[in-house]
């Protein structure tokens, strides 16, 4: 009876250990007393879960957050920057000295740090010998435990060898036009898929960005073009301020980084008429045949060439590859591609959100519906190394399942 009790006993405790491991960290930010020096009034900015505002210091060489916690120590926290993406670490005091704990060197604007739980330390944000004002939207700090990643995204680095190469004009284009591709073949089908993006307006929307396409799947962080946002309906005028050799520079050292079997992009029309919409898909068109080019060279470049094997715009005219968004995903317990797409566009808040009640095929800012006149459903085979499209319904269609295998 001794020995079934002992054993009984061990086998709570083992339950009770696992229980605790799998745990899931709590949000304790408020629990702190947080102090950073010549904020001039905005450090609740960045406790104020609001990505639209943000803690804005004077600048300074390695400024610091100095972090008290009053009942349990942090173990973890979670940065979401400003402008100034900087790498940073964790120091405790140990005797007269600031000792390093933890470090955090990956250029991310979402940027997540475990540490040994401590009830008092520093921020330190390293600047390289240089003043910086450090901007800061939101700080999370989190006990013990795994990560809710509706919250935190642990982004891990961009692709090395991609299946899929999405390429947006702006934020929430990725969405808006595209649809269900980021949630089906990202999330659904796991595919290698990295996200590129030619303009994004400020640090804000970049973290709208961030949310919309790891909701819908995305773990590998996109490659975001520094052209200025400029709203424009004139291929010509838009090239003068971006310039066109630089922007086709840009496209094709992302093909040959990456090294995508398939891309998609914009309409050749824009859609809404966008010249940076148009430019994505003439652009790309063009870098599809430079990329492969083994005498187009770039400076500095350190990528080999590289022939794509299907080229997709959106849209199009003709016989058109026709996505089925409206099947339910099991990665998504359920929902569609469609409808999962539809959440990561209320992810970007900053831009005007579809009001209850209204249509697809009625609202302004909305992800384009199958029957909508740039349905996000339909797209164009521009260019095929493997033949022409027959189902029309896959834009995976005749490229041999075992080179995704990796993927999985």
């Amino acid at each position: 009876m001794k020995a079934k009790i002992g054993v009984l006993l061990v086998l709570l405790l083992s339950l009770a250990t696992a229980w605790a491991m799998a745990e899931t960290a709590r949000d304790i930010t408020s629990d702190a007393a947080v102090h950073i020096t010549n904020v001039n009034g905005t450090r609740q900015r960045m406790l104020d879960r609001n990505k639209l505002t943000a803690l804005q210091a004077d600048s300074r060489v390695n400024p610091y957050i100095e972090v008290t916690m009053k009942e349990e120590p942090c173990a973890a926290v979670y940065v979401e920057f400003g402008e100034n993406v900087l790498p940073f670490s964790v120091e405790v005091q140990q005797g007269k000295e600031w000792v390093e704990i933890a470090r955090q060197d990956t250029p991310y604007a979402q940027s997540y740090l475990s540490f040994e739980p401590s009830a008092q330390f520093r921020l330190v944000f390293h600047t390289d010998g240089k003043k910086k004002a450090l901007y800061i939207r939101e700080l999370y700090l989190f006990s013990e435990g795994d990560m809710d990643e509706s919250i935190v995204h642990i982004w891990q680095p961009p692709e090395e060898k991609a299946d899929l190469l999405v390429l947006a004009a702006h934020p929430d284009d990725e969405v808006l036009w595209l649809g269900g591709v980021l949630p089906y073949y990202a999330g659904e089908k796991q595919l290698r898929v990295q996200v590129v993006m030619l303009t994004c307006g400020n640090s804000g929307r970049r973290l709208e960005l961030l949310d919309s396409i790891w909701h819908c799947g995305v773990r590998h962080y996109p490659e975001i073009g520094t052209f200025k946002d400029v709203k424009s309906y004139s291929i010509r005028d838009l090239y003068q301020q971006w310039n066109k050799s630089k922007v086709e520079s840009f496209l094709t050292s992302a093909l040959r980084r990456y090294q995508p079997e398939v891309v998609v992009t914009h309409a050749f029309d824009g859609e809404s008429g966008h010249a940076a919409h148009k430019i994505c898909a003439r652009s790309m068109q063009a870098c599809v045949t430079l990329a492969a080019d083994p005498s187009y060279t770039l400076r500095g470049e350190a990528y080999q060439p590289w022939q794509v094997k299907k080229f997709y715009a959106h849209k199009g005219d003709g016989d058109l590859t026709t996505m089925d968004w409206d099947q339910p995903l099991s990665f998504f317990a359920g929902k569609t591609a469609y409808e999962v797409a539809q959440e990561a566009y209320g992810f970007h808040k900053s831009q005007p959100q579809p009001k209850k009640g209204d249509a697809a095929e009625s609202a302004l800012y909305y992800v384009a519906g199958r029957n909508d006149p740039n349905s996000s459903y339909v797209f164009s085979l521009v260019y095929s190394a493997v033949g022409e499209d027959e189902a029309k319904n896959d834009l995976l269609e005749h490229l041999p399942a075992d080179l995704f295998d990796a993927a999985r």
